[in-house]
C-alpha cells in the first residue's frame, strides 16, 4: 500500500459526521479506504486497540502492526477484492498496544454512491484470538476424545427424543450387525434389543429421558444382528439434556461391544463353579483360616465334620472354640506359620458343634487374597478311623503277643503231668491203683488239650459265619443240668458253692443243646476262675417277657465300667486269668447265633459280677412216638488202613483200633497207602491230609478211582479242621471229617456202621 492524503471531509456532511459517531461506539474496529486503496479513517477502538493516533495509521501506516509472517496474505487479499470491487474475509495477527499479537478477523466491503459510483471500502475488525484458542482447544479435545473412543473402541451416539432422530457411528452399528452406510432409528435399535432385555432397556431409556428422574442412562444388554443375527453384549451409558421448560432436547452417550468380556466372565464362572463342584463334593474339609483365627470359608464336607448345618454356623468365628483344648497352641503355631508363607501338616483333636471328637489330618499352604492378605488355604480329612485302626491294631498286637503267651502257659500246664505219668508208667513197678490215677489224670489233660483247641477253632467258625447249629426243641433244664455237668470239675477244685434255680415250671428253648450248654458251661467256668477258693455262683432263671433270663453270679474279683467293654472280645483276660481270654467271646458269639444276649455287669473291683444270658423263649414241642435207639454194631474183623506220616500218632491208633478187634494195616506216606490198598484192600481207610509228596486229598480221589474203593470208608483223621477243609475233603471222596485228636468213641461208631465180615472175606450186611 501507498500513503494517501485523506480527502477533506464536508463538515456540512451530517450523515458523514453521524456515521462516525456510531462507528466510534461500536465495540469492533472499523475503517474506510478511498478508491485509491488508501485508508482514510479509523474508529476510536481501533485506535484504542493499537494505541496509536489517527494520522499515524491513515494510508497504509496501520500495516506496522501487522504481524511479518502475516503481511503479504493479507495485503494481496485487500487487493486482490480491491480489484474486482467484491466482499474479502482475511485473518492476520494483529500487534495490541500492550505488544501482545492477537488474531483479527478482517470483513471488507465494497462502497457505492447512489448513483453506482465507487468510492472505496469499509471494513470491521474483531479480536478473535480467545475464540480460536477456545476452538484450537475444542478441536485438541475433540482429537483426544476420538483417539480415546478408538483405542477403548467406544461408540458415540445422539439421539433426539422429540424428533426420534438417531446418529449412530459405524462401530455402533456394527454392534447391532448393521452396514456403516444404513440409515437408523430408535425402531431399528428396539427391534435390535434381545427379547429378554428390552423391557429393562426401555424402562432405564424413558428414566433418562423423565424431567423428574433424570436418571443416568447405564445399562447391559443384548443385541441381535438384524444382518448376522449374532448376539452380542452392549454396554451403554449416557445422559440426557434439558432445556430450560425441563424438556429433554437430547440423550447422548457411548456405546461399547462387552461380548468378549461378558464370554469371560461367564467362562469364570463356570470355572467358579467347578471349582466350587468339586470343593463341595470333596470328602476332605477345605478351609480358609485368617490369622486371627477367624474361620472364613468351609465346604459341605467340613461343615458335616463339625456337626453344622450350613455356613452361618462356623464362618466369621473362631476356628479355636472347635480345636480340641490340648491342642490349641500347636494349631495356633500351625496356622500363623503358614500365614507367614509355610507349608505346614498337623494333626490334631476337634469337638463339633455336636460334642463329637474327631482327630483330623491337615495339610495347609499359604493363600494371597485380593485385599492383601495371607490366609491358610486347608485340606484337612478326617481320619479318626485310621486312627482308631492303628490303635486297634496295636492293641490287637498287644493281646495277639499276650495270647501266645498265655497259649504257650496253658499247652504247658497238661504236657508237663502227661511227661509224669509217661515216666511213671515207665518205670514198672507202680500199683494198678496208681495206674489207675495217672490214666484218668492224663485223661483230664488230654481233655483240656482238646477243649483248648476246640475252643479256638468255634471262635474262627464263629467269626467266619462257618458254624452250624443243630436245632432242636430242648428244655432249659436239660442245657443247665448238661452245662453244671461240665463245669463241676472246675468247680469242685476251687471248693466252691453252686446254687442253681429254675422256673418251676418247664422252659422250652430253640436252639443247638451241645452249643447252649456251652455257653452255660464258660460262665460257669468264668465265675469259678476269677474267684477265690470256697466261694459261692449261683445260677438263677426267671422268664422276662418272651425270652428266659438265666444269671450266673459270682463273689469274684469283678471289674471296672472300662473292662466291661474289653472282656467280651477275642483273648480279652482278667488279671487274674489262667485262660486263654476266648470263653466270654466264644459264649458271645454262641448266644447272638441263637438271637440271644449276655451282658455283663459289676458293682466295681472285688464286689463279685453277674453274667446275664437272655434267650427267646420257644413253644413246647409236639408229642410224638418214641425214639428208638439204633443197634450198635461190631469192628471185629474191619479192615482199617491207618495212613500218617506222624509213626506216634499211627502206631498208637493202630494199637487202639486192634484192642477193638479190627484188622489194622498202617502206611507212612500217601504212595505206600496206594500200594497197601491195591494188595490188601481195605474196609476203611483213616488217611491223615496234611502230608508231604502226596496228600490226603490226592491219596482219596486216586481210591475212588479204583473199581474195589468206591464203595470203602474214607475217613479224614486231621488237625485241619475248618469249614473249608470239611468242604475240601468232601469234594475230595471223604466220607467223615475228624480232628485230631479224633475221639476213639466217634472212630469205633463209624466203623461200627459198616457191614458186619464173616471170616475174613464174606461180607454180609447188617440190619
Amino acid at each position: 500500500m501507498t500513503r494517501a492524503v485523506p480527502a477533506n471531509a464536508s463538515s456540512s456532511d451530517e450523515s458523514e459526521t453521524r456515521f462516525r459517531e456510531i462507528a466510534d461506539a461500536a465495540p469492533v474496529m472499523i475503517w474506510i479506504s478511498d478508491t485509491t486503496k488508501a485508508c482514510t479513517w479509523f474508529n476510536r477502538p481501533w485506535l484504542e486497540f493499537t494505541g496509536h493516533r489517527l494520522d499515524e495509521e491513515i494510508g497504509d501506516g496501520w500495516v506496522v502492526d501487522i504481524h511479518p509472517d502475516d503481511l503479504a496474505a493479507c495485503v494481496a487479499t485487500y487487493h486482490s477484492a480491491f480489484d474486482r470491487r467484491e466482499r474479502f474475509h482475511s485473518d492476520y495477527r494483529l500487534r495490541r498496544h500492550d505488544g501482545a499479537w492477537r488474531v483479527v478477523e478482517d470483513t471488507g466491503v465494497p462502497r457505492f454512491s447512489r448513483s453506482g459510483t465507487f468510492l472505496g471500502y469499509v471494513g470491521s475488525c474483531v479480536d478473535v484470538t480467545d475464540q480460536r484458542t477456545a476452538e484450537q482447544a475444542l478441536r485438541h479435545s475433540e482429537e483426544q476424545l476420538r483417539l480415546a473412543t478408538d483405542a477403548a473402541e467406544i461408540g458415540l451416539w445422539d439421539v433426539d427424543p422429540v424428533s426420534q432422530t438417531l446418529f449412530w457411528p459405524p462401530r455402533v452399528k456394527a454392534m447391532f450387525g448393521i452396514s456403516p452406510d444404513v440409515p437408523v432409528t430408535m425402531r431399528d435399535f428396539y427391534a435390535g434389543l434381545h427379547p429378554d432385555d428390552r423391557d429393562a432397556v426401555s424402562l432405564a431409556f424413558a428414566s433418562a429421558l423423565d424431567p423428574t428422574e433424570r436418571a443416568v442412562y447405564d445399562v447391559e444388554y443384548r443385541a441381535v444382528g438384524k444382518a448376522d443375527g449374532v448376539v452380542r453384549w452392549v454396554a451403554a451409558k449416557g445422559r440426557g439434556i434439558f432445556d430450560a421448560t425441563g424438556q429433554c432436547v437430547r440423550v447422548i452417550g457411548t456405546a461399547i461391544d462387552i461380548t468378549a468380556r461378558k464370554e469371560a466372565e461367564s467362562r469364570l464362572r463356570e470355572r467358579e463353579e467347578h471349582l466350587r463342584a468339586v470343593v463341595d463334593t470333596s470328602p476332605e474339609c477345605v478351609k480358609l483360616v485368617a490369622r486371627d483365627g477367624t474361620l472364613l470359608q468351609m465346604n459341605a464336607s467340613g461343615l458335616a465334620m463339625v456337626g453344622a448345618r450350613d455356613e452361618r454356623a462356623v464362618v466369621g468365628t473362631d476356628v479355636y472354640a472347635i480345636i480340641a483344648p490340648e491342642h490349641r497352641d500347636a494349631y495356633r503355631a500351625f496356622n500363623e506359620r503358614v500365614c507367614d508363607g509355610s507349608r505346614e501338616q498337623l494333626e490334631f483333636d476337634i469337638v463339633g458343634l455336636n460334642g463329637k471328637r474327631r482327630h483330623m489330618e491337615s495339610h495347609a499352604v499359604p493363600l494371597a487374597m485380593p485385599d492383601g492378605r495371607v490366609v491358610q488355604l486347608a485340606l484337612t480329612r478326617d481320619v479318626t478311623a485310621r486312627r482308631e485302626a492303628e490303635e486297634a491294631l496295636r492293641e490287637s498286637d498287644r493281646r495277639k503277643d499276650e495270647f501266645i503267651a498265655t497259649l504257650s502257659h496253658e499247652l504247658r500246664n497238661p504236657l508237663a503231668p502227661l511227661k509224669n505219668a509217661l515216666h511213671v508208667a515207665r518205670m514198672g513197678d507202680a500199683r494198678d491203683s496208681q495206674l489207675a490215677a495217672m490214666h484218668a489224670m492224663m485223661e483230664r489233660q488230654l481233655d483240656h488239650l482238646v477243649r483248648l483247641v476246640d475252643d479256638l477253632l468255634e471262635v474262627s467258625r464263629i467269626t467266619h459265619g462257618a458254624l452250624e447249629l443243630r436245632r432242636e426243641r430242648v428244655e432249659l433244664a436239660t442245657i443247665v443240668r448238661n452245662a453244671v455237668e461240665t463245669s463241676r470239675p472246675a468247680i469242685d477244685a476251687a471248693m466252691h458253692e453252686l446254687v442253681v434255680k429254675l422256673p418251676a415250671t418247664p422252659v422250652w428253648l430253640e436252639g443247638d443243646p451241645t452249643r447252649l450248654a456251652q455257653i452255660l458251661s464258660n460262665l460257669l467256668n468264668n465265675a469259678a476262675r476269677y474267684m477265690p477258693l470256697r466261694g459261692r455262683i449261683a445260677l438263677s432263671a426267671a422268664i422276662d417277657g418272651d425270652a428266659v433270663a438265666i444269671a450266673v453270679r459270682d463273689q469274684g474279683a469283678g471289674f471296672d465300667a472300662a473292662s466291661a467293654s474289653r472282656m467280651f472280645r477275642m483273648f480279652g483276660r482278667g488279671k487274674a486269668s489262667n485262660g486263654l481270654g476266648i470263653g466270654l467271646a466264644l459264649a458271645r458269639g454262641l448266644a447272638e447265633m441263637h438271637g440271644g444276649t449276655i451282658d455283663a455287669a459289676s458293682d466295681g473291683p472285688g464286689k463279685g459280677a453277674v453274667f446275664t444270658l437272655r434267650l427267646p423263649i420257644a413253644a413246647p414241642p409236639e408229642a410224638g412216638p418214641p425214639r428208638v435207639a439204633e443197634p450198635q454194631g461190631s469192628i471185629r474183623g474191619q479192615r482199617v488202613l491207618v495212613v500218617d506220616d506222624n509213626r506216634d500218632a499211627a502206631d498208637s491208633l493202630r494199637l487202639m483200633l486192634e484192642l477193638l478187634g479190627a484188622d489194622v494195616r498202617v502206611a507212612r506216606s500217601g504212595r505206600e497207602a496206594l500200594a497197601r490198598f491195591a494188595e490188601w484192600g481195605a474196609d476203611a481207610v483213616l488217611l491223615d491230609i496234611g502230608m508231604p509228596e502226596m496228600d490226603g486229598y490226592e491219596v482219596a480221589r486216586a481210591i475212588r478211582q479204583r473199581p474195589d474203593g468206591k464203595r470203602t470208608m474214607i475217613v479224614a483223621v486231621t488237625g485241619w479242621g475248618q469249614e473249608s477243609d470239611r468242604q475240601r475233603s468232601s469234594e475230595a471222596g471223604f466220607d467223615h471229617h475228624l480232628v485230631k485228636p479224633a475221639d476213639l468213641h466217634a472212630i469205633e461208631a463209624l466203623l461200627a456202621s459198616l457191614p458186619a465180615r464173616v471170616g475174613d472175606d464174606t461180607a454180609v450186611a447188617s440190619d
